[in-house]
């Protein structure tokens, strides 16, 4: 770049013939690439403005940005599963919008409804055995967590809850539950089968064998699973019943005793 023309004039002029440059073009070269050299050093600061602005520009966006997905975190209070997401991307939201379904899967309860007349003995602790159909093969232990005092209008149950532990997440939200819930523990009761009880009207009967004839003997039964039923009055130890086929005899039957 010729930053002036203040050369010594023979020596200017030695070198320009050298150059090839006429030397009635010498000041006009020298002045021409001046403003050239200029032009350019002027156009680089710009692009380096603007490079710079551009780079502010992005930054203040990327500042708005983060300002903005900081108030848009949806927090949980405890650890779960997400079960619904009930919003899609760039959807506008207002203040009280349902977000995300989550649920705490390591402990699950199951409702149930109990029968009016079997609520005897319910209370808030009782242990309950717990299997599903999703899971076939096991089963697990549950506590009757709380029960309503007031029963349903529909189909006179007490609502339940039952409480089981689900450490590996096997028992998933909805499943069909099937429970056996411990209402009392009898110690040294008498107990037969349910299917050895007939029943007449308002009255239960077992057909007790003595000297290979049919007794029929009206009992008082008390509580009750879906094997096995309780006597309280009755029968006592030792008694021999008919277990099977007890409606096709009646007392005093003959029959034979096959041990």
């Amino acid at each position: 770049m010729v930053q002036g023309y203040n050369l010594h004039q023979s020596r200017s002029f030695q070198l320009l013939q050298k150059w090839g440059i006429p030397v009635c073009n010498f000041g006009e070269f020298a002045l021409q690439l001046r403003p050239i050299s200029v032009c350019n050093k002027h156009a680089s600061h710009l692009q380096a403005d603007q490079a710079h602005l551009d780079w502010l520009n992005s930054k203040g966006a990327l500042l708005d940005a983060e300002e903005i997905m900081e108030e848009a975190f949806c927090i949980s209070p405890f650890d779960g599963t997400v079960l619904a997401i009930n919003i899609r991307e760039f959807e506008k939201l207002i203040p009280g919008d349902e977000t995300f379904v989550i649920e705490d899967q390591s402990r699950m309860r199951i409702t149930i409804g109990i029968p009016e007349g079997e609520m005897s003995g319910i209370s808030e602790g009782n242990p309950a055995d717990v299997t599903f159909s999703s899971c076939p093969g096991r089963s697990w232990e549950g506590t009757l967590l709380s029960y309503s005092r007031e029963s349903s209008d529909q189909n006179l149950t007490y609502k339940a809850e039952i409480e089981v532990d689900n450490p590996d997440g096997a028992i998933m939200s909805g499943t069909t539950a099937r429970v056996k819930l411990l209402r009392n523990i009898y110690e040294e009761k008498l107990v037969i089968p349910v299917e050895t009880i007939r029943i007449l009207g308002n009255k239960s009967y077992a057909m007790a064998v003595e000297d290979n004839t049919i007794v029929s003997r009206e009992i008082t039964a008390g509580p009750s699973d879906s094997r096995n039923v309780i006597i309280l009055s009755g029968l006592k130890e030792g008694d021999r019943i008919v277990k099977e086929g007890i409606h096709l005899v009646n007392n005093g039957s003959s029959v034979k005793v096959m041990d």
